[in-house]
């Protein structure tokens, strides 16, 4: 691998670590507290759904909401925040 090709590399790894956010969040609230959303989930369809064709539920969720559904190891791979 010549230098150019390790600076590329290294770039682009260093692109994967930034903080991600999406713009779709921006000015959305959490739907159970109103704070300001850190995330959208969504309830996947089973496979025995009797309405296969409906739209999933979804909902905005602030930071400390999606920790609860989900844990605290997901929050920071989601939005690779690196917490103590």
């Amino acid at each position: 691998m010549n230098d150019r090709e390790m600076s590329d590399l290294i770039e682009k790894v260093a692109n994967n670590l930034k903080p991600f956010s999406s713009k779709t969040l921006i000015g959305e609230t959490c739907a159970i507290c109103g704070n300001p959303a850190f995330a959208k989930v969504g309830e996947e369809i089973p496979s025995d759904d009797p309405n296969q064709h409906r739209h999933n539920l979804t909902a905005y969720v602030c930071e400390g909401h999606f920790e609860l559904i989900f844990n605290k190891t997901q929050r920071d791979y989601v939005g690779r925040i690196k917490k103590s």
